[in-house]
């Protein structure tokens, strides 16, 4: 009985001290966001420019009204310093707002264990906009999911029709835009593959202390980067295939249907 009260006792000062730390993160959210609006290195983009960006993504999703969010500019040096670092934009739900980075800082930790293990994308600033308009339509669609694959591939999926408008191939769309992604996501279940060839479990790679590590990427993570590649593309494939046919039947969302009736928006 005592080991049982010690044990809710503990369960209670750590679900205390996680509410904490999350406030104390919200809190300092909110201040970075106030810190990126106020800047003198931002600016505020509104409809009608990047209209095409904004129109592709109103006609899918009408009801979300994204032609009404604010959507701020500003620099990726301010970003890395606020600890937005490498990303290209992001939809922050909790002030319902965009930003976006003026330009893509290079990637510092590319050269990872002696090597480039580094992909590239190739998207303008329209694209990164629409991507992050459909992020945005998945919160106001109703979206409830914490899994950042589940909102990455929603944001991927529809705006495959915007890429395609704009003459890109699907193999291009795969190259230039989705692949970054795509391959971050096939990281894991590539490493499994080469552990298994190598008869190394995942809990003992895990133990290997960080100059195993760099000998174990040294000898074959050449092979662990390619598996991956070939892993994102099949991937990317997929996801292509799915939003084709989605983007054929349409989103059935209109601006007169309450917003969690409009779709299954899990249906990815």
């Amino acid at each position: 009985m005592r080991r049982r009260t010690l044990n809710k006792i503990n369960l209670s000062e750590r679900n205390r001290k996680d509410r904490e730390k999350k406030k104390k993160q919200l809190e300092e959210h909110r201040k970075n966001m106030e810190i990126i609006k106020n800047s003198p290195v931002t600016d505020l983009i509104k409809y009608p420019e990047y209209k095409e960006a904004f129109d592709y993504v109103d006609n899918l999703f009408p009801g979300s009204y994204v032609k009404n969010i604010n959507l701020y500019k500003t620099g990726a040096k301010l970003l890395e310093k606020l600890g937005y670092g490498g990303a290209g934009g992001f939809y922050d739900k909790e002030t319902k707002v965009i930003v976006i980075a003026s330009y893509q800082l290079t990637n510092k930790n590319r050269y990872q264990y002696g090597y480039n293990f580094n992909i590239k994308a190739s998207i303008t600033k329209d694209e990164v906009i629409a991507h992050e308009l459909c992020h945005y339509c998945f919160a106001e669609e109703g979206g409830v999911s914490f899994s950042r694959e589940i909102q990455e591939e929603f944001a991927y999926g529809w705006t495959l029709g915007y890429l395609r408008e704009k003459g890109y191939t699907d193999d291009e769309i795969i190259k230039n835009n989705y692949f970054p992604f795509m391959v971050d996501m096939s990281s894991d279940k590539a490493l499994k593959y080469v552990l298994a060839d190598n008869n190394i479990s995942k809990k003992e790679y895990n133990s290997f202390s960080e100059y195993k590590r760099r000998m174990f990427f040294k000898k074959h993570g050449k092979k662990w980067h390619k598996k991956r590649k070939e892993l994102a593309t099949q991937k990317a494939k997929e996801l292509i295939e799915l939003y084709s046919r989605k983007l054929i039947e349409g989103t059935n969302c209109t601006k007169n249907i309450t917003k969690y009736n409009r779709f299954d928006i899990m249906d990815i």
